[in-house]
């Protein structure tokens, strides 16, 4: 998703919006490790078992569209 909201840019200047990438992954992950670590303070369970399984779709997403020689 970030990669379809930065294409344009992304051909232009692929630096600057790599490194926009990695401030938008980066927070998103932070504020789902606070959400999370709040949430099991707490002593609720299902919410963090559910960032649990949106991090791990993530992840595989990630992997999957990886193409390194693509042309």
């Amino acid at each position: 998703m970030i990669g379809w909201l930065l294409r344009r840019w992304q051909k232009r200047s692929p630096g600057p919006a790599l490194f926009a990438t990695l401030v938008f992954l980066i927070a998103g992950i932070l504020v789902l490790c606070w959400w999370v670590l709040t949430d099991l303070t707490r002593g609720r369970l299902m919410r963090p078992a559910i960032a649990v399984l949106a991090l791990a779709f993530l992840a595989i997403r990630v992997i999957a569209s990886f193409r390194p020689y693509r042309r």
